[in-house]
């Protein structure tokens, strides 16, 4: 589309009228609508040839002139290859909350769920590279008076894989049991990349501290993972110290590995390398670093 045309009209009837007709953004705000009112809007777009057919109109209410009750906008607050979670401000006494969500691909709003106990929802089943908003509203007795929907969140879409991960590692990691799993389920994730050894004293003192640490932050809902490098010298010696670990790892007998050791300079072990969730490197070693949620949350945020 090489611009959009909007057109609004009042319930009760009347023409559509334009708003504008050179819109070349997705987006428009209109003011000086009457208050508690539905209208409906459509919207076609032009080509380099000719308009399109306009859409089938779509309602909106405005809310009332009066002082009215919403929850500020809701914030996503993690994302992944998989799914988005959306958390917002609690009400008290409020026993479920009602959550929409649009997209730029569906831009009516839909229910995800009207009984949410908890001021937080992960959704999942997402199509990736589309823009999602969600909203959100108390659900309280009569006597609380009138809730709205909050307005919008921002526009989020799933995580990538930064390109460093997706260059370094292989296609397909496997946890302790032999399953694998996609290298694109590391996407928005805080990563560590675990250089180690069976036959590394040190690095058998460290690791029972990392595997505590990954299994609290991972019970606290961080968005953070760990991958084996193994600098062992045989499978076996691998897959008997690998089967004690509760993260992924870069198969033995992969090639990457042994270019993902060469292209983090790996010259003493243990050697814990932190990569942010957009793929720069926070920390070229995490040993002796204490690890806690305070630390991982500067990691989160993007700093060593």
């Amino acid at each position: 589309a090489v611009k959009y045309e909007v057109q609004i009209k009042q319930e009760d009837g009347g023409d559509f009228t334009t708003i504008s007709d050179s819109l070349t953004s997705t987006l428009v705000r209109k003011k000086n609508l009457k208050p508690n009112t539905q209208y409906f809007a459509r919207v076609r777009h032009r080509d380099a040839l000719d308009w399109s057919n306009f859409c089938e109109p779509v309602p909106f209410q405005t809310l009332t002139g009066a002082e009215v009750n919403r929850l500020e906008n809701p914030k996503i607050v993690s994302k992944d290859a998989e799914s988005l979670t959306v958390q917002w401000p609690t009400v008290p006494d409020c026993e479920s909350y009602t959550v929409e969500m649009r997209s730029d691909k569906e831009p009516l709003w839909r229910p995800i769920s009207d009984h949410l106990k908890n001021n937080i929802v992960r959704k999942k089943n997402l199509d990736k590279h589309v823009m999602y908003y969600f909203r959100v509203k108390p659900n309280l007795g009569v006597e609380s008076g009138s809730w709205f929907f909050s307005p919008p969140s921002e526009g989020a879409t799933l995580a990538d894989l930064p390109p460093f991960l997706s260059n370094l590692l292989t296609p397909t990691l496997i946890d302790a049991q032999g399953t694998s799993k996609p290298v694109s389920s590391l996407a928005g994730s805080v990563v560590a990349l675990y250089c180690s050894a069976s036959w590394c004293g040190p690095c058998r003192q460290f690791t029972p501290q990392l595997s505590q640490f990954y299994t609290q932050m991972k019970q606290l809902g961080k968005p953070f993972e760990v991958v084996f490098l193994s600098c062992d010298r045989d499978s076996k010696s691998f897959s008997n110290y690998f089967g004690h670990m509760p993260w992924l790892a870069v198969p033995f007998d992969s090639d990457k590995r042994e270019n993902a050791l060469g292209a983090l300079q790996v010259e003493g072990i243990p050697k814990l390398v932190i990569v942010g969730a957009n793929g720069m490197v926070l920390q070229d070693n995490a040993v002796g670093t204490p690890l806690n949620a305070q630390k991982l949350d500067s990691w989160i945020a993007g700093r060593p």
